[in-house]
């Protein structure tokens, strides 16, 4: 590939860039002086328990009281040993596993491009340039406490899955966003405290091998056990009172962090244009679901036995089905720029938008966008795609598809035949336009805990009644569902999340915004309002065609009905089994934590996979009182239910059989989600068809048969009885689990 030309920065640039206002400094100065108190108070103690330890071991006390001082003393070095640990030790900063590193040799467009932002920027060049599979582009670094003094070069990560969208300008929008954080002068105090942060937060890391090796010798041997004990709840103190710190000390420079935001997103403004970054941002947030996506798909193809050849053709297959699915041309582009003052136009609204995941430490888009048109700079037109600046990309993105499955070396299934199975998916009814997206990724039926709720026995069958079904309306109503949802998970985590965390690292550890009080409330407020309208609209939709079936008969509102009732049976019964199982592996997870299984946390284990039994076991048992029917049956490609679902082969958990029964269960529970799922999704489809038909026979008077019912005469049918989980009554809201043959 020839070397890319040398690309000048847009005319009239804004000088000199922002410079950090004093209110911003003495916020800064306030965070590095507390970090620097918590660095010395926490020193201070390690040399504390390091003088204890000398005095107990080599001096120990006369009389009978000389062994309990040599086990003080022993207590007091091992704690003073992991202190110094934490001190001394080194957080990484490329953990991932299918992070791939790239020289300037197999590479050398890409060098030159981003050495070019880098220059440009004042920054200093990337250590080393590492390319992901992910949507996401940062900087990072190792970390420990040296490096307060001595700051280490960077490395630079660029997501493949976010080059996949967008355009060379656009990426280098983004890119000199990320060296703008090196290159101003707000970044020399921010790296400072980023680095005190995160070499804070390892000090409260969760056990690693020095705490292994303590937890497995006091298991192993009973005589080192009471020094052990002690020296392990002592060290588990210090460091709930360093995560208490260091939680306290991470709220304090939530305005350095939107002010590093703020310059540098000048600087990429200075050398790219004003529209470059804000259309990254706009495109960036639909990579993401995309690649979401294009992960599970590709994850499910490859269980299958399948090994899919390039994941960055199937995300951009999946961003055209959103288009088409959302009815959408801009999801995941951009309209052009208007000629006649560009400065006003906006991509983003105010409102409960969604920032992408790898922005959202930062203000909202619409403020982002505001910032950087406020002195407009027009950014050069460009449509060519990002993946020029690599060299023989095709195998770039093959190679990073083989990592990130962890299977190289394998033979990948025809690009063809992936996607034409994906397009097959994407093929179903309720994932026409026509439907404005309703039924994607959202549950109709999970709200009530009887079928029957879910029709509204207000709406009539009127004709005209019908043209309000499914407006354009709806579109907003789901952008804003998804808005709120994300807003919400994001306001919890900040409320109950700890730094140190992945999101911190991804995040270059910045706190993210604050959140002013009630906020969270009033996003949940929002929410119920925007479910409400959406709920209402299912109800009226299942009344009009139900009210148009009583007019046809011939089957039709007991054809109806059942198919109603099997999605309700088979959405809630996935939940249900889901959410069990998804609650004993966080119960697992955290009797295993302390890598001590002893003989209460296995019994506690032991009843929890009991009950997680009966809930699989009742489903098993329910499978003869399933019938889908003739029509549901050819959907599935299936024939009768019960010999498809089979029989439950997994045995009951005991005290001797509990490990096989552990290594088995996930398959068991994976297999049974997914012909629930598959049950719940092709009702869902006939019950559409079925619908769209009626409609069409009541008012524009299509053919239409009788209703497809069984050899008996009886429409689809499940269980009288199952067990339901409303949202919000998952197991992590109850105070204790219950049985689910209580139902």
């Amino acid at each position: 590939m020839p070397a890319a030309p040398h690309r000048a920065a847009p005319a009239s640039p804004p000088s000199p860039l922002p410079r950090p206002s004093g209110r911003w400094g003495l916020r800064a100065g306030l965070a590095v002086t507390l970090l620097l108190a918590f660095l010395i108070l926490y020193m201070a103690a390690a040399a504390w328990f390091v003088l204890v330890a000398v005095q107990l071991l080599a001096e120990p006390l006369p009389g009978g009281d000389a062994p309990y001082a040599r086990l003080a003393g022993v207590c007091a070095a091992v704690v003073a040993g992991l202190m110094i640990k934490g001190l001394t030790g080194v957080r990484r900063g490329d953990m991932e596993r299918d992070v791939v590193q790239v020289t300037a040799a197999q590479q050398p467009d890409l060098f030159r491009f981003v050495h070019e932002i880098a220059d440009a920027a004042g920054a200093p060049r990337p250590r080393r340039v590492l390319l992901s599979p992910r949507v996401h582009a940062g900087v990072s670094r190792d970390v420990s406490l040296m490096h307060l003094l001595l700051f280490p070069r960077k490395d630079l990560e660029i997501g493949l899955g976010l080059v996949n969208v967008l355009t060379r300008e656009e990426l280098r929008a983004v890119l000199a966003h990320e060296f703008g954080h090196l290159a101003q002068r707000s970044s020399a105090m921010g790296r400072w405290v980023y680095v005190a942060q995160r070499a804070g937060a390892h000090l409260g890391a969760p056990f690693d091998v020095p705490d292994g090796c303590l937890s497995r010798g006091v298991a192993a041997d009973g005589r080192i056990a009471p020094a052990g004990t002690a020296s392990g709840r002592t060290l588990r103190g210090a460091r709930a009172a360093a995560g208490a710190a260091i939680r306290f000390v991470a709220a304090i420079p939530c305005a350095l962090a939107r002010q590093m935001e703020r310059d540098a997103d000048m600087v990429a403004v200075h050398l790219t244009g004003s529209d470059a970054l804000v259309h990254a941002l706009h495109r960036s947030q639909a990579a993401e679901d995309s690649w979401d996506r294009a992960s599970r798909f590709i994850a499910a193809e490859h269980q299958a036995g399948r090994t899919a050849e390039d994941a960055f053709c199937v995300q951009a297959r999946i961003l055209a089905h959103m288009r088409h699915v959302l009815d959408d041309p801009h999801y995941g582009a951009v309209a052009p720029v208007p000629a006649d003052d560009p400065q006003a136009h906006r991509v983003f609204q105010a409102g409960p938008g969604r920032p992408p995941r790898m922005w959202q430490a930062h203000t909202p888009s619409h403020e982002r966008e505001a910032h950087a048109k406020a002195r407009y700079i027009p950014s050069l037109p460009d449509n060519t795609s990002a993946w020029s600046v690599f060299e023989d990309a095709l195998r770039l993105r093959r190679h990073l598809t083989a990592s990130m499955l962890d299977a190289p070396g394998a033979e990948p299934a025809p690009l063809q035949e992936t996607l034409q199975r994906l397009d097959e998916r994407f093929s179903r009814e309720y994932l026409k336009p026509r439907y404005r997206g309703i039924y994607l990724d959202r549950s109709s039926v999970r709200h009530v805990v009887d079928p029957l709720a879910l029709y509204d026995h207000e709406t009539s069958g009127d004709l005209a009644a019908h043209a309000l079904l499914y407006p354009p309306a709806l579109a907003a109503d789901m952008e804003a569902l998804r808005a709120l949802e994300a807003a919400i998970a994001r306001q919890r985590a900040m409320h109950g999340g700890a730094p140190g965390g992945d999101a911190a690292a991804r995040w270059r550890g910045e706190p993210p915004r604050g959140l002013p009080s009630g906020s969270l409330a009033a996003s949940e407020q929002a929410l119920a309002q925007v479910r409400k309208r959406l709920h209402a609209h299912d109800a009226a939709c299942r009344a009009w065609h139900a009210a148009a079936a009583q007019t046809v008969g011939r089957g039709w509102p007991e054809y109806l009905e059942g198919l109603l009732r099997t999605v309700h049976y088979a959405d809630h019964t996935a939940a249900d089994l889901a959410d069990a199982h998804g609650a004993f592996r966080r119960m697992l997870a955290r009797e295993t934590a302390p890598r001590r299984f002893g003989k209460a946390a296995r019994r506690r284990v032991l009843m929890a996979a009991q009950r997680l039994y009966r809930v699989l076991e009742t489903i098993y048992e329910d499978r003869d009182a399933v019938r889908p029917g003739p029509v549901l049956g050819t959907r599935m490609a299936i024939g009768e239910w019960a010999p498809t679902f089979g029989s439950l082969e997994l045995v009951y958990p005991s005290a001797r059989n509990l490990e096989n029964w552990l290594a088995a269960l996930h398959a068991w529970v994976r297999r049974t989600v997914d012909l629930l799922s598959l049950l719940r999704d092709r009702a869902l489809e006939e019950l559409l068809v079925a619908e769209s038909r009626l409609a069409a026979h009541v008012l524009r008077d299509a053919a239409l048969d009788d209703a497809p019912l069984d050899a008996d005469g009886r429409p689809p049918r499940v269980p009288e009885f199952y067990t339901t989980l409303l949202p919000g009554q998952e197991r992590a809201h109850r105070a204790a689990p219950r049985d689910p043959r209580n139902r």
